[in-house]
């Protein structure tokens, strides 16, 4: 089950649905843009594929993090289908110049097209009437775009982020030989576990108690509801912590 209750086949039929409404769109304006018909609903057409590429992302990273890399590049072409499906439609309708002279230059049209994408607008070039609304448009698709592609860097670093007491410079590194409380390791957006060594350690905190779990094979935190044995060790202090199993093989050999 996922995080809202959805079963996970339901989910997965979802991402494939929604996968391929949105590379369907993506196609259809490509095509618009490359015969010249209808550049408004081509815009538009666009402007409801990204909104679907938005609607991806939290359903595509709740079924693993590894699908970050795939929607990176779903990103990256939807970027490349818009700017050169509107390159082909300024190709075809013409952009006039700065002396009013109408360009039908492919190369200009892409150079016009990226221009109006970053909201530049140079002033070199600029649509005929009939694309005035076309360019606002795929300025208004540009800036989403560029706002959402900042939020996936973001989205990068925080999951590859590992924690303050991690860290190699701000974490407590006076038990890094001792045995650790837990080992801990960070699952990154590329699916791979990070891990962060077999030494090292939370710091401790005061007043909480630790005992050992065979099952986990790790000391775990002592909490009120916790059941716990007749005769089950508890330790307190961080200096008489010791591994069971150290022990026991040391006893044994």
């Amino acid at each position: 089950m996922l995080v809202h209750g959805v079963p996970w086949q339901f989910a997965a039929g979802q991402m494939l649905v929604v996968s391929i409404a949105y590379g369907a769109a993506l196609l259809v304006a490509l095509l618009l843009g490359v015969f010249g018909w209808l550049p408004l609903f081509g815009g538009l057409l666009l402007v409801a594929a990204f909104v679907v590429l938005i609607g991806m992302i939290p359903l595509f990273m709740n079924m693993s993090r590894g699908f970050f890399l795939l929607l990176l590049a779903y990103l990256g072409g939807h970027i490349l289908v818009t700017i050169f499906a509107y390159a082909f439609q300024y190709w075809h309708a013409g952009i006039a110049a700065s002396d009013g002279t109408i360009v039908r230059s492919f190369r200009d049209s892409l150079y016009f097209s990226v221009t109006t994408w970053t909201t530049l607008g140079y002033g070199d070039f600029a649509p005929i009437p009939a694309m005035r609304l076309v360019t606002s448009v795929e300025a208004l698709t540009g800036v989403i775009t560029i706002a959402i592609s900042a939020a996936f860097v973001w989205l990068w670093c925080t999951e590859n982020l590992v924690p303050k007491e991690k860290a190699f410079f701000d974490g407590n590194r006076r038990h890094r030989k001792d045995i650790s409380i837990h080992r801990m390791r960070i699952r990154t957006l590329t699916g791979h576990d990070k891990d962060l060594g077999d030494d090292w350690v939370d710091p401790p905190k005061p007043g909480e108690s630790y005992t050992w779990s065979p099952e986990r094979e790790e000391w775990i935190v002592v909490t009120e509801d916790m059941k716990l044995a007749d005769g089950t060790e508890i330790l307190e202090k961080e200096s008489e912590r010791r591994d069971p199993t150290t022990e026991s093989n040391a006893t044994s050999g």
